[in-house]
C-alpha cells in the first residue's frame, strides 16, 4: 500500500504558517514603532489599521462556522497526515431553532472522536477497519447537514487510516492464504502417506496370501505324497501306481476303485446262482462292474475292458 502526501497539505501548512508569522510580525512591528519612534499620529493609525487587517485574515483562518480549530500532524510508519480538529461548540449558545448548526456541531464531534480513536488504535497496532466505516458515515452526515462545509482534510485523514487498514487486511489475508496453502499441503502429504501405507499393507497381505497358498500347496503335496506312499505300501506296486494315477485295473476291490475314481453316482447290485454282481455308474458312458467283489468289467467312453 502506497500513501501519497498531497501537495495540498504542504501548501496549506506553508500558507497558514506564513499567515500566523506575518500576523505576529506585524503586531510586534506595530507596537515597537509606536513605542520607540516619534511617528505622526496619522502614520501610527495606518499601521494599527493594517495590523488589525492582518489579524482579521488570521481570524478567518482560525474560525469556520463559529468553531475554532487546530491543526496537528500524525506520524506513523514514516508517513504523516494533517489532523484538523474543531473545538466542541457550546450548543447552549445556539438557538434551538437553528437545527442545522446544532446537527453540524454534533456530527463534527462524532467524526473527530472516531478519528482520534483511530489515531490511538493505529499507534497501538490495533485494526481500524470498522472505525473507518463508522467515520465515513459521520462524514456523510456532515455533508448532508451542510454541503458547503469543507471536509477535505477529514477525507484525506480517512484515506490515510483506510490505507493502513487495507495494508493490515492485505497482510492478514496473505497470512491466511499462506496458512491455508500450508494446511492443504499438509493434508495432501497426509493423504499421500496414508495411501503409501495402504499400498504397503495391501502388498504385505498379497505376499502373505501367496506365501500361505504356497504353504498350503506344499503341505498338500506332502500329504498327497504321504498317502501315495501308503497306497503303494498297502496295495503293491501294480495296483498302487494305478490308484495314484487315477486308473482302475481288473481285479481291483471296491476300496481300490474308490481311491482311484472316487465314489460313484449310482450303484446297483444283483445276486444270481453264479454269484453277486454290482455295478457302479459314474456317468452314462463310465461305469464299473464287480463280480464277487472284484472288478470284472471297466466301461470308459464306449470302450469296455473285460
Amino acid at each position: 500500500m502506497v500513501f501519497e502526501v498531497y501537495d495540498f497539505f504542504a501548501d496549506n501548512i506553508f500558507d497558514r504558517g506564513l499567515l500566523i508569522i506575518s500576523s505576529c510580525h506585524y503586531h510586534c512591528s506595530t507596537f515597537l514603532l509606536i513605542l520607540k519612534t516619534s511617528l505622526t499620529m496619522k502614520f501610527s493609525f495606518l499601521l494599527l489599521l493594517f495590523s488589525f487587517v492582518v489579524s482579521g485574515v488570521h481570524a478567518q483562518f482560525s474560525y469556520v462556522h463559529g468553531l475554532h480549530y487546530r491543526l496537528d500532524t500524525f506520524y506513523f510508519d514514516h508517513r504523516y497526515v494533517l489532523m484538523q480538529r474543531y473545538d466542541q461548540r457550546d450548543l447552549s449558545r445556539v438557538p434551538e431553532r437553528n437545527v442545522k448548526e446544532r446537527v453540524l456541531a454534533a456530527d463534527i464531534g462524532y467524526l473527530q472522536a472516531s478519528l482520534d480513536q483511530m489515531s490511538r488504535y493505529t499507534t497501538e497496532g490495533q485494526d481500524v477497519f470498522y472505525n473507518v466505516r463508522a467515520a465515513e458515515g459521520h462524514l456523510q452526515d456532515i455533508k448532508l447537514a451542510d454541503p458547503t462545509f469543507n471536509c477535505r482534510l477529514y477525507e484525506q485523514e480517512l484515506v490515510f487510516y483506510r490505507g493502513i487498514s487495507d495494508m493490515k487486511h492485505d497482510a492478514a489475508e496473505q497470512v491466511k492464504q499462506k496458512e491455508a496453502s500450508e494446511y492443504a499441503g499438509y493434508l495432501q502429504a497426509q493423504e499421500a502417506e496414508k495411501q503409501r501405507r495402504k499400498n504397503e499393507i495391501d502388498a504385505l497381505a498379497a505376499a502373505t496370501e501367496h506365501y500361505s497358498d504356497s504353504l498350503d500347496k506344499v503341505a498338500l503335496n506332502k500329504q498327497v505324497k504321504k498317502e501315495q506312499k501308503e497306497i503303494l505300501k498297502k496295495y503293491g506296486p501294480v495296483n498302487g501306481k494305478a490308484i495314484n494315477k487315477g486308473k482302475v485295473l481288473l481285479g481291483m476291490t471296491p476300496i481300490m476303485c474308490e481311491l482311484a475314481w472316487g465314489k460313484p453316482l449310482v450303484t446297483s447290485k444283483s445276486t444270481t446262482a453264479k454269484g453277486t454282481t454290482e455295478k457302479w455308474n459314474y456317468t452314462k458312458l463310465q461305469y464299473l462292474v464287480f463280480t464277487n467283489g472284484r472288478v470284472s468289467a471297466i466301461h470308459e467312453g464306449g470302450v469296455v475292458d473285460y
